[in-house]
């Protein structure tokens, strides 16, 4: 074979076209493009799924995985068939998972986020959502930041899932809680929030059931024992 054949074979093997992967990512997609689900891209790849008053099932969750360029995921008001919260730990980069309105957690399904590592940030956004679900979030190391917010500030949150949130908390990794909408979180769940592992950070908003006094003592309780929590309170 001749150094011009050799060349001219390379060459031909380098300009042929993808078929294949090209083929197999549009099929992934074809799984995805369903009524109710919208797909969010930058530069052509797909980065964010939101899924609105839909359906959505393990094998979804899958083709979301496959795509190996979604980071950010939400569910309003979503019907989650059974194995669809488990089916996303294979997700190499979502980075965010979001439940709102009255989308169900899956309860336990929850722990399967375990072995998610590049999951940083969960959200739970709605008046449904309170202390059922904190023992299981708290378990999940990884987060950074955590969000559990009603915006009618009817929330179901109380002392008792912040108490249960610091018992699973098993990480020293920073961590900021957003807590907005929650009046029945009171100044007794300050004990509790001083045994949350890398706490730096707590947004209460304007109905927490929480008082400045309450809050001066915590503040001052965390800073003689070398840490420092911030705390974002509306008092109106």
């Amino acid at each position: 074979m001749t150094f011009r054949y050799l060349a001219v074979l390379l060459l031909a093997v380098a300009c042929a076209p993808k078929g294949d992967s090209n083929s197999s990512n549009v099929e992934v997609v074809s799984r995805l493009e369903q009524p109710g689900i919208t797909l969010r891209r930058d530069g052509g790849e797909i980065y964010s799924v939101y899924v609105e008053e839909a359906d959505w099932s393990r094998e979804q969750s899958q083709a979301v995985c496959e795509l190996k360029t979604v980071t950010v995921i939400e569910f309003y008001n979503t019907k989650l068939a059974s194995g669809a919260i488990k089916a996303l730990a294979d997700c190499s980069i979502l980075r965010t998972v979001r439940f709102s309105g009255k989308t169900p957690t899956g309860g336990s399904e929850l722990l399967s986020l375990k072995d998610l590592k590049p999951l940083k940030i969960i959200g739970f956004l709605g008046s449904s959502y309170g202390d059922s679900i904190m023992g299981y979030v708290g378990q999940l190391a990884q987060l950074e930041e955590v969000y559990v917010q009603a915006d009618e500030r009817n929330g179901s949150l109380t002392d008792s899932g912040i108490a249960a949130f610091a018992s699973a908390r098993n990480s020293e990794a920073p961590l900021q809680l957003f807590l907005q909408g929650h009046p029945r979180i009171t100044d007794s769940a300050f004990d509790h929030f001083g045994k949350i592992k890398g706490l730096t950070y707590i947004d209460f908003g304007e109905v927490a059931g929480v008082t400045r006094e309450g809050i001066d003592a915590f503040a001052a309780r965390m800073k003689a024992s070398g840490q420092t929590v911030r705390i974002a309170y509306d008092s109106r």
